[in-house]
């Protein structure tokens, strides 16, 4: 990062964020923990709702570019398709004998 760099801020109106990840299309995945909330934000400070999920936290994405997202309340690991719909991944660990 270069040491001239300035920090802008692009959107607010949030509760408590976390797990930001940007896509490659221009804008970043936020989750929103206290609206329960992800959110595509846009460098122009537009923002959009992906979904309405309890309490989602960490994001990522998988080898395939699919959004990764842990679900407080689910309790699960669920991927997310562009129009906010969601396959559970993981939701229970099975212990080995």
């Amino acid at each position: 990062m270069d040491r001239d760099s300035k920090l802008t801020k692009v959107a607010g109106d949030f509760g408590f964020t976390e797990g930001p990840v940007w896509d490659d299309s221009g804008f970043l995945y936020v989750s929103d923990e206290e609206k329960n909330k992800i959110f595509r934000v846009f460098l122009d400070g537009r923002k959009e709702e992906l979904v309405s999920l309890g309490d989602p936290d960490g994001s990522t994405y998988d080898h395939n570019h699919r959004l990764i997202e842990c679900a407080s309340v689910l309790r699960a690991i669920i991927a997310l398709t562009a129009d906010g719909k969601y396959t559970v991944l993981a939701d229970h660990l099975r212990e080995r004998n």
